[in-house]
């Protein structure tokens, strides 16, 4: 998974599951490949819950644009709620932590180890 300085997310009214299940589509993935709890938790992890409060329910469509409303480091999170949500083999950070602190920059490279042993700044 390739995740850039300016994270993409796809317009129009989507969930904010959709987002993290992005570049998979829900739609086309088997329910049991659809954890919520451990969403949540990802969420939680990345100090992004105030995500679901914002949006009613991890699967309300929002009625925003994601790139428009969240701030550089948020959106910077969200993108890296994907890589700890889908724990891909491989992972490639351009500059994927630019617009956050260092402790959360220190904090997030911990939980990417903790899901991919193979990451590459």
């Amino acid at each position: 998974m390739f995740l850039p300085q300016r994270p993409y997310f796809p317009t129009g009214e989507l969930s904010l599951r959709q987002q993290i299940l992005f570049p998979r589509n829900e739609y086309e993935m088997h329910p049991s490949e659809i954890d919520d709890n451990r969403m949540l938790s990802v969420l939680k992890s990345l100090k992004l819950d105030k995500l679901i409060y914002m949006c009613g329910n991890l699967t309300d469509p929002s009625n925003f644009e994601w790139q428009d409303t969240l701030s550089p480091g948020e959106q910077q999170r969200l993108s890296i709620a994907r890589v700890l949500y889908h724990r891909p083999s491989y992972v490639f950070l351009d500059e994927a932590t630019s617009s956050l602190s260092t402790d959360a920059e220190a904090e997030i490279y911990t939980l990417l180890k903790d899901v991919s042993e193979h990451y590459m700044l």
